[in-house]
């Protein structure tokens, strides 16, 4: 169970915690753990992520959601999108979008 923890936690590591993470240890190195933990805290308040992790796992394990927007956008209705992926066994198979979280 812990892992699936740590699988959502990698959806959002690389735009939120690892940048957070190296800002610090660039700065002071006193109380570098505290610091990186309260920075990140805040960092998820103003990115609204626990809004998002609910959607995004339905999303990405191809559930239905009643709301999978991100800024009022459907993935499934977003005109960019890709839509189908092609397998080579199974021909072609329905694709999933992650919209990226929006930092900085």
């Amino acid at each position: 169970m812990l892992s699936f923890v740590y699988d959502v936690a990698d959806l959002y590591k690389t735009k939120v915690t690892i940048p957070v993470a190296f800002r610090a240890a660039a700065e002071e190195k006193d109380s570098l753990e505290r610091r990186v933990r309260v920075t990140c805290r805040d960092r998820f308040v103003a990115t609204r992520i626990l809004e998002r992790i609910i959607p995004d796992v339905q999303t990405t394990l191809m559930l239905q959601t009643r709301e999978a927007t991100c800024d009022g956008v459907r993935f499934d209705q977003d005109a960019t999108d890709p839509g189908s992926l092609w397998d080579p066994g199974e021909g072609e198979v329905e694709g999933v979008r992650i919209h990226p979280l929006e930092v900085d």
